[in-house]
C-alpha cells in the first residue's frame, strides 16, 4: 500500500519551509516539485541526491551547490529551497520526481511558461501605465496560459503517483518491505492532481488542511481569478485589480478582495504616484 501526502504550499520564505518538517520527518520518500521535469532529469536528480547523502556531504556543501545551481531571482523562493534541502539532508530522505516528462512533452510545458511569462510582463506594463483593456486582455492570456500548464502538470504528477508505488520499491529496495510506503509530494498551492488519480484501496491519499493557503484567504483573490469560465465580466476587472495590485505592490489579497473596482483604482493611482 502506498500512502501520499500532497502538501499544497506557498513555496516562498523560511517561515513557509518550516512547516515542512514533520511531512519530511514521517516520509519515507520525497517529492520535490520539478515543472517540466524529464525521466532522464528525474533519474539523474534522483541518483545524484542519493550520492550526496551516501557520501555524507556537509549541508553547508548542500547549500553552496544549491546556491550555485539554482538560478532563482526570487529571494524568498530561494530561502524555502535551502531550507527545504536542508531538512531533506538532515533526515536523509530519498527523492522520487513526480514529473517525467518526454523529451517533446517537456518541450510545450516550457514553450507555454515562455508564452505566459510574456502575456505577464506585459499585463504588467499596461497595468502600471491604467490602460486597463490591455491589461485584462493580456492577463486574461496569461490564466488561460497558466491553467493550460496546470493541467498538463497535473495530469503528469497524477499518472507517476500512481505509479510511484512499484517504482519507488524497485528504485529503492530498502523500502520494499514497508507498508504502507509512505510519500511526501510537495508542490504549489495551486495544484490538484488528486483529480486526476483513480481510486484504488492500494492507494491512499491525505492533503494536510493546515497547508492549503486557500484556507486561511491569504490567497482568495487569486483563488477566485482563476476560475475564469464563471465570472462576469464586472467581477472579472475588480479580481484583475485587485490581482495586479496584490502581486505587484504586494498588498494583503483579504484586503484587495473585500473592495470595489473604484477603491481599487484609487489605490492604484496613489501606489503609482508613490513609485514615481
Amino acid at each position: 500500500m502506498l500512502e501520499i501526502t500532497i502538501l499544497k504550499v506557498v513555496h516562498a520564505g523560511e517561515e513557509e519551509a518550516k512547516k515542512l518538517l514533520p511531512y519530511i520527518k514521517d516520509c519515507h520518500v520525497y517529492a520535490l516539485e520539478a515543472a517540466g521535469s524529464t525521466e532522464n532529469n528525474a533519474q539523474f536528480a534522483e541518483k545524484s541526491w542519493e550520492n550526496t547523502l551516501k557520501a555524507g556531504v556537509s549541508r553547508s556543501k548542500i547549500k553552496e551547490k544549491y546556491e550555485l545551481a539554482k538560478d532563482i531571482g526570487d529571494v524568498e523562493i530561494k530561502k524555502y529551497g535551502l531550507k527545504e534541502l536542508d531538512y531533506l539532508a538532515r533526515q536523509g530522505r530519498k527523492l522520487y520526481f513526480v514529473e517525467r516528462f518526454t523529451p517533446e512533452e517537456s518541450t510545450v510545458v516550457w514553450q507555454l511558461r515562455a508564452e505566459a511569462d510574456t502575456y505577464w510582463d506585459n499585463a504588467q506594463q499596461q497595468f502600471l501605465l491604467q490602460n486597463f483593456a490591455g491589461y485584462y486582455s493580456n492577463l486574461r492570456k496569461n490564466l488561460c496560459t497558466e491553467l493550460e500548464i496546470d493541467l498538463l502538470r497535473d495530469q503528469e504528477i497524477a499518472k507517476n503517483m500512481a505509479s510511484a508505488e512499484n517504482r519507488i520499491r524497485t528504485r529503492y529496495p530498502e523500502f520494499s518491505a514497508e507498508n504502507p510506503l509512505m510519500l511526501a509530494v510537495r508542490i504549489g498551492a495551486r495544484h490538484s492532481p488528486e483529480k486526476y488519480l483513480r481510486t484504488s484501496p492500494e492507494l491512499k491519499i491525505i492533503i494536510p488542511p493546515e497547508l492549503v493557503k486557500e484556507n486561511d484567504g491569504s490567497l482568495i483573490v487569486t483563488r477566485k481569478i482563476y476560475q475564469l469560465d464563471t465570472l462576469e465580466p464586472s467581477e472579472f476587472e475588480r479580481l484583475a485589480i485587485a490581482y495586479g495590485i496584490c502581486n505587484i505592490f504586494n498588498f494583503p489579497e483579504q484586503e484587495a478582495e473585500k473592495m470595489d473596482t473604484e477603491e481599487l483604482k484609487k489605490m492604484l493611482k496613489e501606489r503609482i504616484k508613490k513609485k514615481r
